[in-house]
């Protein structure tokens, strides 16, 4: 580098641009000792928050199916009405696609169908509550409303759909008493799993959605 200012004996102290310039470069590069930037700990933050609404909306879907099951035997209770075989008929026909045989002799066969039909439900349910709480967790607010019909006829159009795919059932073909008394309970699933969400993900606020 040649100095300023040397013609009177003496250096004249200058700040060259290009040291602004250099410094404007480096900000963006990564660190020189191989470490992490944290320019940007939104990211982390962003994602552990959609974890913690994976999780809270698992246990808001188990609390959502529970409800769901609860208030279909109550139903049946008042009305008299025998339980619905689709359950275990949706459970054996998806071991059946997948190639997968019961064991065990003919009772133990159907006790284990009988076990797993429930055991779908609940499924679909979890999963369908770990997507909501995803969302809830990015921020994203629905009116109450709006939240119980969107979870709870999503999960009703899962399971209906997993049925119409396996030629169980055809939910064009049903009456519209039909379709209301397969939604009522899935209403009530939709209604607790987001209250159950709000209480995990945002209890301060008194507005639930």
């Amino acid at each position: 580098m040649f100095a300023a200012g040397t013609r009177s004996g003496r250096v004249s102290r200058v700040n060259p641009p290009v040291m602004g310039l250099a410094r404007d470069v480096t900000r963006g590069c990564p660190p020189a000792d191989g470490g992490q930037d944290d320019a940007h700990p939104y990211e982390g933050a962003h994602v552990s928050n959609v974890l913690s609404g994976l999780t809270s909306g698992l246990l808001a879907g188990a609390a959502g199916a529970t409800a769901l099951n609860a208030f279909t035997y109550a139903q049946q209770a008042v009305r008299g009405t025998p339980s619905s075989a689709t359950p275990d008929q949706t459970a054996e026909a998806v071991l059946d696609a997948a190639g997968t045989e019961v064991p065990g002799n003919p009772d133990e066969r159907q006790n284990r169908i009988e076990g797993l039909g429930p055991l779908g439900g609940y499924g679909v349910g979890v999963g369908v509550g770990a997507l909501a709480g995803a969302i809830r967790a990015t921020g994203r607010k629905t009116p109450f409303w709006l939240g119980v019909t969107g979870v709870g006829l999503g999960a009703m159009a899962v399971s209906d759909s997993v049925m119409a795919a396996l030629g169980i059932s055809d939910p064009r073909s049903w009456t519209p008493a039909s379709v209301a008394q397969d939604a009522l309970p899935h209403l009530v699933y939709g209604a607790v799993t987001v209250l159950a969400l709000h209480r995990m993900i945002d209890p301060r606020t008194q507005q639930v959605g």
